[in-house]
């Protein structure tokens, strides 16, 4: 399956490039649900159980100033900054919602992002597990992250794009559900690191016909 690739002009602009690594999570029985947001729509909730551990596979700086052949890593600090975010990103956008939960948001993506994220939206469901069937058990893995800080010069890290690869093989009434949420998520330090932009496909394989891909993509503005 081939990558994104928008980000490619993203990081062109420094001069970077990503990886995606491979990983663990977890699986338990459920029982079902259904409760009203407040908008109206139903949502279904499931006991479930899921989660999977955010591992750091490799950091790199690239861009103004720094010679092709002697990247330097991130900053411990600062990755350490990096893994939080990314981590309530995979509870917010794809874990939490194969247990029925609604993804929140706040003060997890910049505002140049969040009117593409409201409930309902294609790019929503494209970098959210929303909308899935009930499961009777979810197998969920997440690959290590491999994060690539992009400069400006000066010590600067305006952006840090960090790979994602993310992958649910459910158990439902309607047979075996494979998906599969991948790409890049765009990161920035606005009062702490938030998600600023993201390239992701998403593949929806029933195992019975052909798999369904959808893609979605969009980044702010330098800050």
């Amino acid at each position: 399956m081939p990558r994104p690739h928008r980000f490619a002009h993203v990081a062109a602009a420094v001069g970077a490039s990503l990886l995606v690594g491979a990983c663990s999570g977890g699986q338990k029985s459920s029982e079902s649900t259904s409760s009203t947001r407040a908008d109206g729509t139903t949502t279904s909730t499931t006991a479930v159980e899921v989660s999977v551990d955010v591992e750091i596979a490799t950091s790199t700086i690239v861009g103004v100033g720094v010679a092709p052949d002697a990247s330097p890593p991130i900053d411990p600090t600062v990755v350490g900054e990096l893994r939080s975010t990314i981590d309530r990103y995979v509870e917010a956008a794809l874990t939490g919602p194969l247990t029925g939960a609604e993804a929140d948001w706040t003060d997890l993506v910049t505002m140049a992002v969040a009117g593409r994220l409201a409930v309902g939206s294609h790019d929503r469901g494209v970098i959210t597990t929303e909308g899935q069937p009930n499961a009777d058990s979810v197998d969920a893995t997440l690959a290590p992250v491999t994060l690539t800080g992009l400069t400006e010069g000066f010590g600067s890290l305006p952006l840090v794009t960090a790979s994602i690869d993310f992958t649910a093989d459910m158990t439902t009434a309607d047979g075996p559900l494979t998906v599969r949420h991948f790409g890049e998520v765009v990161l920035t330090n606005i009062d702490g690191w938030k998600l600023h932009g993201y390239e992701m496909i998403v593949v929806r394989d029933d195992h019975a016909g052909t798999p369904t891909t959808l893609t979605a993509s969009t980044t702010g503005t330098t800050p």
